[in-house]
């Protein structure tokens, strides 16, 4: 991939996720007055917040992006593309139309990650798998708390899914502001929510899958020249 294309895939995924941003605002303010714009949504505000979260994920991701965007390796490429994946596939599901233009951009620029590189992605999401779980594993969460009826509950599992998402992947810089995030992120939300069942599971197996990306330092700013 040339300088060019770089800057394409960084500001691509800046871009789509900032305008997620906004599409997720709008479907939490007026999504019931748009129809099938906002996807025809009977409680759209739990899912514009939800939007909102993933949002500031592949946002998280685009910033990191950007700032390596000379000498990426396959740990930052996979780590942003897998941001930039789930955010991109998820939003089609929550505003309707208003995440045609977002979500291409997200992919587009997730396309152009895997493609510079997709030996090192592989790589780096086979050596990082605890981290790509909990993850997951954090989106699940959020995905979980768009259907609460009680504002705190929402607020508290959107936040706390997007904690427990990004806490491996700042355990280099931080392992306690790491480990804090994914206890804050889990805990409470699956304490308020233990008659669920499902919440305290994802929640034990996040903490479990985070620990063990936190104490392998599972980020992939840390990944050199090598993976790519």
């Amino acid at each position: 991939m040339n300088a060019r294309s770089e800057r394409y895939a960084a500001w691509s995924g800046l871009l789509g996720g900032a305008l997620g941003a906004v599409a997720g605002i709008v479907q939490a303010a007026v999504g019931t007055q748009l129809g099938a714009w906002a996807g025809s949504k009977a409680d759209p505000v739990p899912l514009g917040l939800l939007t909102i979260g993933l949002s500031g994920l592949a946002l998280t991701a685009a910033l990191i992006r950007l700032r390596a965007v000379r000498s990426p390796g396959g740990g930052v490429r996979a780590a942003v593309a897998g941001a930039e994946l789930v955010a991109g596939l998820v939003g089609f599901s929550t505003v309707g139309r208003l995440w045609w233009l977002p979500g291409a951009l997200l992919l587009a620029a997730a396309a152009s990650e895997i493609s510079a590189s997709p030996v090192g992605v592989a790589r780096a999401v086979r050596r990082a798998w605890p981290a790509v779980l909990t993850g997951i594993l954090g989106v699940g969460l959020m995905l979980v708390a768009a259907t609460a009826d009680r504002p705190l509950l929402l607020g508290m599992g959107i936040f706390g899914g997007l904690a427990v998402a990004t806490a491996p992947w700042i355990a280099v810089r931080s392992v306690p502001f790491a480990a804090t995030a994914l206890l804050l992120g889990a805990l409470p939300f699956a304490a308020l929510t233990w008659w669920t069942v499902i919440t305290p599971l994802t929640a034990a197996l996040a903490l479990a899958a985070g620990t063990a990306a936190i104490r392998r330092r599972c980020q992939p700013v840390a990944v050199g020249r090598a993976d790519r």
